[in-house]
């Protein structure tokens, strides 16, 4: 420093600047601390830039009695997001070592970019709209704009007298840009450079090498996804099934009145999951029946030892009257037997003990506190990404680009890969509206409920009440050689739950 410039200084000017950028920094590291998204959701975005075909979406289906009009529809839709600002947000601050990306008004908001309508191939019927469904939960996002779209189908009908239906979706992150950069190996140039990075299928080079794909390199996810939903059920059926088989014994309940919950009591959640996995038990039996799946040596091992089917169910720790759109939940893995006997002739007997087999697993998650405290601590860890013990993004910025990619394709992928796809089925419940929806003034005869699937080869199932009747919704990768894995699903939880609710009628004596 020079005689003059030394001279210049000065010291009060100097600390007076340094306050203010100070203050500065203070004021910004405040406002977007008051608007950052919570640590749950913060993982998200970890998770979808580091494992990028993980991609959850809740998503929706409404089936209307009348057909509505798309411009009712936008109305209707603006004013939601008129009333809940973050609707018109957009995620800003992205990859923060400190604090977790923030909301902030879309400047270029526009309803018209969020709301848009089409119509079905004929003949227009449900499943036709249930594979539209598929496609519209696999499509990307556009990040650079608020994360929620609705779809009016204007052309559905079904027996149940609709004349629209309305798709829904929405998420609470990003997806990555990486997802635009996985594909299938299509051509022998990409097979070739796959096999010169020992990433190829054994079964790629000989079909009798089939048995040695399970120790080699994964295949990509495949990004299309199915969906379908069964025909809605009467909620008092489940109810039937509840007072019918509750207690200490089957039928101990019939002189108790309606709703009591004393001893042995099972709620819906109970019938519908030992009714889930009973028709998930059957697909994977009518699989190994057909070679597909796992091969015979694991098909013996599961017949011989106990194979529990894991249930990741979310729990909500949102209390009554809270509309701050907050994502409040928890979860946890509930491992549910299959009945012993999955025919039609089982006995109440043995559906009694099946069902209260799942009663006792599904109570263990839902009276534990560690869903609760692993909230929490998610919550207050994920809100500072450089805490995370795992290196999901900051490792990869901290070290050279050949360290990090190795990292990331080696370490970090494949471990969180692992994890999102060792829970086969995520399943949920939400109590809905017990009088009939209107939406601009139409009536919704039917509403399906899904919530986001995880690893790869998972499941999503949603189970939603509404007006009186229960639906379930089912969401799967498009994998060749289990085509139709969701409707079949569907399909044989209606066949599964009419055995239960004629066993139930046995109970009681109707």
């Amino acid at each position: 420093m020079s005689e003059q410039e030394y001279t210049s200084w000065n010291p009060v000017e100097w600390t007076e600047r340094r306050f203010q950028a100070l203050g500065g920094w203070l004021t910004n590291e405040y406002t977007q601390r008051a608007n950052m998204i919570g640590g749950v959701d913060n993982l998200f975005l970890l998770l979808s830039e580091v494992a990028s075909d993980f991609n959850p979406v809740c998503a929706a289906v409404y089936t209307f009695e009348k057909c509505i009009v798309l411009e009712d529809l936008e109305s209707t839709a603006l004013s939601m997001a008129e009333e809940f600002p973050k609707y018109k947000s957009r995620l800003t601050a992205l990859g923060k070592k400190l604090h977790s990306p923030s909301f902030e008004p879309d400047p270029l908001f526009d309803v018209e970019s969020h709301v848009s309508s089409t119509t079905l191939p004929q003949p227009a019927g449900k499943k036709e709209l249930e594979d539209l469904m598929g496609r519209f939960i696999a499509k990307e996002w556009d990040i650079r704009r608020p994360l929620w779209e609705m779809l009016l189908v204007t052309n559905y009908h079904d027996e149940d007298g609709a004349q629209c239906a309305l798709l829904s979706r929405a998420q609470y992150y990003m997806t990555s840009y990486f997802d635009e950069l996985q594909r299938l190996i299509n051509t022998a140039a990409e097979k070739l450079e796959a096999a010169k990075r020992g990433r190829l299928p054994p079964s790629e080079i000989h079909p009798s090498l089939r048995f040695l794909d399970h120790f080699s390199q994964t295949r990509p996810r495949r990004r299309e996804r199915e969906f379908a939903c069964t025909n809605e059920f009467k909620l008092d059926d489940v109810k039937l099934c509840q007072h019918a088989f509750s207690g200490s014994r089957p039928g101990s309940h019939l002189k108790k009145p309606r709703g009591f919950k004393g001893a042995g009591h099972l709620t819906l959640n109970d019938v519908v999951c030992a009714v889930m996995v009973d028709a998930a038990e059957s697909i994977l039996r009518d699989n190994a029946r057909r070679g597909v799946g796992p091969n015979r040596l694991f098909t013996f091992l599961k017949r011989k030892l106990p194979t529990p089917m894991g249930f990741f169910v979310p729990i909500s720790l949102r209390q009554a009257g809270d509309w701050t759109l907050r994502n409040l939940s928890t979860g946890a893995i509930a491992y549910l037997e299959p009945s012993k006997n999955l025919s039609n002739t089982v006995s109440t007997k043995q559906l009694y003990k099946h069902m209260h087999s799942c009663r006792r697993e599904l109570s263990l998650i839902k009276h534990s506190i560690w869903p609760k405290i692993i909230f929490e601590l998610l919550q207050v860890v994920g809100q500072v990404p450089v805490a995370w013990p795992f290196p999901f993004a900051v490792l990869p910025r901290l070290l050279s680009s050949s360290i990090s990619t190795f990292v990331r394709d080696w370490i970090t992928s494949p471990v969180i890969r692992l994890i999102l796809g060792s829970v086969p089925i995520i399943f949920t419940n939400v109590p809905g509206p017990t009088a009939p929806l209107e939406i601009c003034g139409v009536k919704a005869i039917k509403w399906c409920a899904l919530p986001p699937q995880a690893g790869k080869g998972t499941l999503g199932i949603g189970v939603i009440s509404y007006n009186g009747g229960l639906c379930v919704s089912v969401a799967a990768d498009s994998v060749p050689g289990t085509e139709g894995v969701a409707r079949k699903l569907c399909e044989l939880f209606e066949k599964r739950f009419k055995v239960y609710v004629e066993r139930a009628r046995e109970i009681s004596g109707q």
